[in-house]
């Protein structure tokens, strides 16, 4: 084999050696430092590769100076050798043929020109070939040029690469968000198509409140990507935070297309179908979660939150239950629990739920709050004080908390301190059409019903679909006089809730002392139906239907309200007035002690009390039980009318007189006050002496009778 040829095998074998090998792929930047590692690592190799081939391309040229040399030396060497035998081989056969100066003149002249002719052809074929060698040569040459420019290119692509990848790490390393998104921001610039660098930095920006600057960013990393079902995810939850729900759904429904066993899509459109009303679709995401990945615990939670929605209180339960049988230091599962088992009523444990993701979770003023209602439900005014507090401390600017320490305060008489805690609930949160309803209802409490009138066409403005603003601003009018107002607000809780029967119960409240009785009986009744365990509802029919002279009926509603309600002071008391009715005199005392155990602070209770021991002929008793009624509400005309009428009983004329005018005084508009001391002063009139001024007792006696007879009119109207 001739040495070109030789060269030429080595330079190919050489050249399949560095082409050869798949070059490793530049990772898309990662969350490691081992990517940049990788990728500086790759363009150390590509930079000796290019060295090794650019000193290859030198020895190619080398090779192919060296075997033009050689060509041109063989064939002089050729040329000598051929001449120099020729030459013997003539003289030899001169001499032989006996003419040496004829045959060397055409030896010398003539052999030289047919083997230089010969030679000639022999040189112009070895150099035909050394060119095509060299042709080849040079095209190997140009491509190991291109091989070398590729490489380069190569090379400076991973060197951005490696450079874009250290900043991706950077940008995920970063705490301070704004840091971040420069970061990312440098990562595009380096590399316009980064998927990952628009994706990363719409999140940063949803996170910092850029919603529409994080949109732009996923719209771009989609444009990018459109087949990458995470971007999609990304863009629905930033889509649903915008409360465009309806563009989040279609994000939510091209991730699942694309990639139908992500149980986090499943479980984000739960979320926003839930949030859209749509229950049983969420269900049916919630379900697919699960069923794809059931160890979800967040799923079985959000899943728990629907169905105690839904009403499905049970099947919440064993969500709850199964979230923290998953993941039992979790607070927020105990939290949520707690909310669940505190509505089933299931106090006790609702407690120990709280106390638990307290104990997980010191720093939760949400459990603390809601532990605070809680307390506040089971009547320990105390502890929820101090829960409340100490969810203010946490979070002072939680409006909720403020919200309910004035409800709590209300609760337990502390007016002032209720209106202080109403008024920086409404400065924290001025649209919380629910604060101004409460304090609207402190107000009304406190007398100040024009106040009370503002906050609540204020909480309906917030809110126009707020029925218990409605309701309680009916109360309000009812209590202003205002009775078709309050019947308009009335109707109106009735429109937007058919299903409140509070609203019927407050309507037939309103139509009973309108006198449309038979009104008020459909309202009570319907309200009943709507919910037949409140005892209210019972106690408040049975006062109408007592008025309405069915004392049968009345009885059993008492009857019906106690037994739903055994610690309600105000049942026993409405029945042992039924019962006086009745003359069952001896079943009316029993109520009436009943009423004074559970609430001793209750005046009337006393009162009728005193005025049925008088009836009994208990004139000590009653004597005792009216001084305990005026020294719990001195302010109660009745209580003095009462006392009057006893002692009237006892002769105690003067006195009885003094009752009556301190009754009248107290309240001028009760017609049998005026009844009463028209008897006393008729009475009066009978023992006195003097003519003058048993002529004035009668006067005043007529007096007394026209008032009693107009307003007992007015009554019956």
């Amino acid at each position: 084999m001739k040495p070109i040829h030789i060269l030429l095998v080595l330079m190919l074998l050489s050249c399949q050696t560095i082409f050869g090998e798949q070059s490793q792929t530049v990772s898309h930047p990662q969350t490691t430092t081992q990517v940049v590692s990788n990728q500086q690592e790759t363009i150390q190799q590509l930079q000796a590769k290019i060295e090794a081939m650019e000193k290859q391309q030198d020895d190619m040229d080398k090779a192919i100076d060296r075997c033009s040399e050689i060509a041109i030396a063989k064939s002089s060497e050729v040329d000598t050798k051929l001449s120099h035998w020729l030459s013997i081989i003539a003289i030899i056969a001169a001499i032989i043929m006996g003419v040496i100066g004829m045959m060397v003149t055409v030896i010398g002249i003539a052999v030289p020109l047919v083997l230089n002719k010969r030679n000639e052809k022999a040189m112009d074929r070895m150099l035909e070939d050394v060119k095509q060698q060299n042709k080849e040569l040079k095209k190997h040459v140009t491509e190991i040029e291109e091989k070398i420019i590729k490489e380069k290119e190569a090379a400076e692509k991973a060197a951005k690469e490696a450079e874009a990848s250290k900043l991706f790490a950077e940008a995920l390393a970063e705490k301070d968000p704004q840091k971040a998104i420069e970061l990312y921001t440098k990562v595009i610039e380096i590399d316009p198509d980064s998927t990952d660098a628009y994706n990363n930095r719409g999140i940063v920006k949803s996170d910092m409140g850029d919603k529409e600057g994080a949109l732009a960013d996923y719209n771009k990393a989609i444009e990018l990507n459109p087949e990458d079902a995470d971007l999609y995810n990304n863009r629905g939850i930033l889509k649903s935070k915008m409360k465009d729900n309806d563009g989040a759904l279609l994000d939510y429904n091209k991730a699942i297309e694309l990639k139908p066993q992500d149980a986090g899509v499943y479980y984000n459109r739960g979320n926003l179908k839930s949030k859209m009303k749509d229950n049983d679709g969420a269900l049916l995401d919630y379900n697919k979660a699960i069923e794809l990945n059931p160890q979800y615990v967040d799923a079985y939670i959000n899943r728990g939150n629907l169905k105690s929605d839904m009403g499905d209180n049970d099947g919440a339960l064993l969500d709850y239950n199964k979230a923290i049988e998953l993941k039992p230091q979790d607070a927020g599962v105990y939290y949520n629990r707690g909310n669940l088992k505190s509505k089933m009523k299931d106090n006790d444990g609702a407690l120990l739920d709280y106390n638990k993701a307290i104990e997980l979770n010191p720093q939760d003023a949400g459990a603390y709050n809601n532990r605070g209602n809680l307390k506040s439900d089971m009547g320990d005014n105390n502890g929820a004080l101090e829960d409340y507090n100490k969810a203010i401390e946490l979070n002072p600017q939680d409006a909720g908390a403020y919200n309910n320490r004035g409800n709590l305060k209300s609760d337990m008489g502390d007016n002032n301190g209720a209106l202080e805690d109403y008024n920086k609930a409404i400065e924290l949160n001025p649209q919380d059409a629910g604060a101004y309803n409460n304090r609207g209802n402190l107000k009304s409490k406190m007398k100040d019903n024009d106040g009370a009138l503002l906050d609540f066409n204020k909480a309906i403005e917030l809110n126009p679909q707020y029925v218990d603003a409605y309701n309680n601003r009916g109360n309000l009018k009812s209590d202003m006089g205002d009775n078709d107002g309050a019947l308009a607000d009335y109707n109106k809780a009735i429109e937007l809730n058919p299903q409140d029967a509070k609203a019927y119960n407050n309507r037939g409240n309103l139509k009973s002392d309108m006198g449309d009785n038979d009104g008020a009986l459909a309202d009570y009744n319907k309200a009943i139906e709507l919910n037949p365990e409140d005892a209210d509802l019972y106690n408040n029919r049975g006062n109408l239907k007592s008025k309405m002279k069915d004392n049968d009926g009345a009885l059993l509603d008492y009857n019906k309200a106690i037994e739903l309600k055994p610690q309600d002071a105000g049942a026993y008391y409405n029945r042992g007035n039924l019962k006086s009715k009745m003359k069952d005199n001896d079943g009316a005392l029993l109520d009436y002690n009943k009423a004074i155990e559970l609430n001793p602070q209750d005046a009337k209770a006393y009162n009728n009390r005193g005025c049925l021991k008088t009836e009994m002929k208990d004139y000590e008793g009653a004597m005792q039980d009216i001084n305990k009624a005026i020294e719990l509400d001195p302010q109660s005309a009745a209580a003095y009318d009462s006392r009057g009428e006893l002692k009237l009983k006892l002769d105690n004329d003067e006195a009885a007189l003094a009752d009556f005018n301190i009754a009248i005084a107290l309240d001028s508009n009760i017609a049998e006050i005026y009844l009463h001391r028209m008897l006393c002063y008729q009475k009066l009139a009978e023992v006195e002496k003097d003519p003058e001024k048993k002529k004035e007792y009668l006067a005043k006696a007529e007096a007394d009778k026209k008032k009693f007879e107009e307003l007992d009119k007015n009554d019956e109207a």
